[in-house]
């Protein structure tokens, strides 16, 4: 009797201790598997010829055995796929048994992540984009042998061969669009990698250090030029003497850093910038006084009356400012939205302010110029809308919220143009 007792609470403490673990998952073994792929935030570590371990991110509630397989991977074929479902984040372990003897395929995409290990004998193709991140060996590892190894990276995915050297028949590595491949030493028979492809670095840098010209930004804008009597209403009429041309004479330059916020997908960008804009009056021929447009205008051809009038053939005015650009962006795939408050300083120089060029029959080429810095608005802020493609071209209209003459009517610049740059 006294050993029917111990035992059963031999069984019970037993079984106690169980139910207090952390559930972690069900495995589950699957085979004759060639390619896996991995996308909506899933991680895998794989191992050839031995077995796949894949863990999703972990989030506390809803044990797996309550839901369908089907959510977070499935088998087709030969393939593997794995993170089916985006709204999922549980964790979970797979393993599948990968025959050593035919080619592999490997796709990280969607922010997926993966550790690849090599076995020496199997070929491996590995492609990595949309914002993932693959090892492939170990640091501590001195030679990591591969029979042939192909690597292509795209959309800022990174991949690291984490081994001090990777060998083998054939090693290709292939980075585009913004993506990084980094290895320290790489030998074999055939080596063929793209040029932005880093060669000797150390993981022993943090990753920082190791992407961290990839956060400098530069850019440049051109733009059509116009105004409007509102900032957010461009067909409110000013007053007449007011009309310009609208011309693409606007011109920005920014350098900036730029900050992930969250996710590899939202941005914070502040630069520093120079803008210089000039707008065309719309003219056609009318006298005006010299002493309206300046009054220590020196008289001409012998002349002392200064109310001689002269006919305007063009008027401008070019206006400059030192900027503050600071950008929230969000990025996704190819797709880019950024919305920029842009802060600025007016500055005058002899090539700023009202230009003017007049004809009289007796000195067609006369050109005044007048000095605006009392005129015009100190300080300025423009709000910019810009949408994307492949992080190299955006599209963007930008409204100033300040007025730019001090005085009135309330003159508001409206711009249209194209950005080109690394953003």
């Amino acid at each position: 009797m006294k050993k029917i007792i111990v035992l059963t609470a031999v069984i019970l403490a037993f079984a106690t201790a169980l139910a207090q673990q952390p559930m972690q998952g069900t495995t589950t073994t699957i085979g004759g598997i060639t390619r896996v792929c991995l996308k909506n935030w899933a991680e895998a570590t794989i191992c050839f010829g031995n077995e796949v371990a894949v863990r999703n991110q972990v989030v506390a509630g809803e044990p797996l055995a309550d839901k369908a397989y089907d959510d977070y991977f499935t088998v087709r074929g030969d393939t593997l796929f794995i993170g089916e479902r985006d709204d999922i984040r549980q964790t979970f372990y797979i393993t599948v048994q990968l025959d050593s003897a035919k080619a592999a395929e490997l796709i990280f995409c969607d922010h997926s992540e993966g550790t690849v290990h090599p076995n020496g004998k199997s070929a491996i193709k590995i492609l990595a984009c949309d914002d993932s991140k693959v090892n492939i060996g170990r640091e501590s590892d001195k030679t990591t042998s591969v029979n042939n190894l192909k690597v292509w990276s795209f959309n800022n995915a990174v991949v690291k061969l984490k081994p001090k050297e990777v060998s083998g028949d054939t090693v290709c590595l292939y980075s585009r669009n913004e993506s990084s491949i980094y290895a320290r030493t790489v030998s074999g028979n055939n080596i063929q990698h793209t040029p932005n492809v880093s060669l000797g670095t150390s993981y022993s840098d943090p990753v920082e250090t190791i992407t961290g010209n990839k956060h400098w930004t530069v850019d440049f804008s051109w733009a059509f030029n116009n105004w409007s009597g509102s900032p957010f209403n461009p067909l409110k009429r000013l007053p007449a003497g007011y009309g310009i041309s609208t011309t693409p004479t606007s011109y920005q330059l920014s350098v900036g850093y730029q900050l992930n916020i969250l996710r590899d997908a939202w941005y914070l960008n502040v630069a520093l910038g120079y803008e210089s804009d000039v707008f065309n009056f719309d003219f056609d021929e009318i006298t005006t006084d010299v002493n309206d447009f300046d009054d220590g205008i020196t008289p001409l051809s012998g002349q002392s009356d200064l109310s001689v009038r002269y006919y305007i053939k063009s008027l401008s005015l070019v206006s400059r400012y030192v900027t503050l650009p600071i950008t929230m962006k969000y990025k996704h795939k190819w797709f880019t939205a950024s919305l920029a408050v842009i802060p600025g300083i007016n500055y005058t120089s002899s090539n700023t302010g009202f230009k003017c060029t007049m004809s009289e029959k007796y000195d067609p080429y006369l050109s005044l110029r007048r000095d605006v810095a009392a005129d015009l608005n100190l300080f300025k802020c423009d709000l910019r809308l810009s949408v994307g493609m492949w992080n190299l071209v955006k599209l963007f209209v930008q409204t100033s919220t300040v007025p730019l003459f001090k005085d009135s009517p309330d003159v508001y610049p409206l711009k249209f143009g194209i950005t080109i740059g690394r953003f």
